[in-house]
């Protein structure tokens, strides 16, 4: 007689199997597993389950809006900022400056004044990670004069308060880098070139002694992040070093050669940094002498590069989000200058109007064609 078979059951029909609903837990799991392999959508998705499942969860909120802020959404992060500093204002005390580099003005200042006051508080408390603490300290005081230099300049006595703003962060965190550097562009914005182009010597000359040190890792120390002494700086700060230098090399030659080797440098982790092609092109023409077919080479890739941004923009109907056109115009009038091979001094060069354009945003619409590493991971 014939086995009967055990394959089903209940009348023919296979059993179902109950699949478990991921937990707060495993979708933070899966959210770091994703941030390891730097599938950053997949890790935000992960915390968004995450925060529906723990709405009142301020950590991920944290969490989150610093993904946000690295997919270039800055209104999302700013809302989940703000709603973790309303719910816990002294948990986690750097979102509050992070909040701050999203805001502007008198609210931007708020903001890193909190954050400064519940760090300093704090700060016997840290045990091991003092130095981290008094860093980031430092930084957010930086971020206090960059406001006097720019948002808040008309303020009344704004020069007084970004000159203590600075010795604040010298005083928090002795021979800080961010603060050697908001000094030079004190000075530059206070007509003292020769003490600002003293005080940028000493930044070029650590800075790129940090870059060796980078570019020296072994393969263990890359993969393990093991890195002892100062921190090197993100790119941000290093493409700010280069503008100081560029406008430090109208009163010496030599500091476009300083800016020229570092802007090169940085190209090699990043080639499809726009700023930098633009600025490498603004630099050949302030060398000694003036680097011309370098100079057209540069300026015309970052053409090349915004107009394929925007290309790819239009074919998706987002035309308006186009972050380059301030730039393109003025890239299309270095090269007409070029062209007609006038003499385009260092002067004529208005770095101002190339601003940074939001570096987030601008990332963003790249995809449509990618204050430093978090200290509380």
């Amino acid at each position: 007689m014939p086995k009967k078979s055990k394959s089903k059951s209940n009348n023919g029909k296979k059993a179902s199997v109950k699949r478990k609903t991921p937990s707060v837990e495993d979708h933070l799991e899966m959210a770091a597993d994703a941030i390891v392999e730097y599938e950053l959508e997949v890790a935000a998705n992960h915390y968004k389950s995450a925060l529906a499942l723990s709405p009142d969860n301020c950590s991920i909120m944290d969490a989150l809006a610093d993904l946000n802020i690295q997919l270039g959404l800055p209104s999302e992060a700013l809302e989940l900022l703000i709603c973790s500093t309303t719910m816990a204002p002294t948990e986690n005390p750097f979102k509050w400056l992070f909040l701050a580099q999203l805001q502007s003005g008198e609210t931007a200042l708020a903001s890193y004044t909190t954050g400064i006051q519940i760090l300093t508080a704090n700060l016997e408390e840290q045990n091991d990670r003092v130095d981290v603490v008094k860093q980031q300290i430092a930084k957010a005081y930086c971020g206090i004069a960059e406001l006097y230099l720019t948002d808040l300049c008309y303020e009344e006595a704004a020069e007084q308060s970004c000159e203590a703003a600075i010795s604040a962060a010298l005083a928090a965190h002795e021979g800080s880098l961010d603060a050697c550097q908001a000094l030079a562009s004190l000075r530059i914005s206070q007509c003292r070139r020769g003490e600002a182009c003293a005080v940028m010597a000493q930044v070029a000359d650590r800075v790129w002694g940090l870059r060796e040190r980078y570019r020296a890792r072994t393969i263990v120390e890359e993969l393990q992040g093991q890195e002892e002494g100062e921190e090197m700086p993100e790119m941000e700060f290093l493409v700010a070093t280069a503008k100081l230098l560029i406008e430090c090399s109208q009163d010496d030659a030599l500091f476009a050669e300083r800016a020229a080797e570092l802007l090169q440098d940085l190209l090699l982790d990043d080639d499809e940094n726009i700023e930098l092609w633009y600025l490498l092109g603004v630099v050949a023409l302030s060398q000694q002498p003036r680097q011309t077919e370098q100079a057209r080479y540069h300026l015309q890739t970052a053409r090349d590069m915004m107009i394929a941004v925007k290309q790819q923009l239009l074919a998706g109907g987002e035309e308006a989000s186009f972050p380059y056109e301030e730039q393109l115009r003025l890239v299309d009038e270095h090269l007409a200058l070029l062209g007609e091979d006038q003499a385009v001094q260092p002067g004529e060069i208005e770095d101002e109007e190339w601003s940074t354009c939001d570096e987030k945003e601008a990332e963003e619409a790249q995809k449509a064609s990618r204050m430093d590493d978090d200290p509380t991971s």
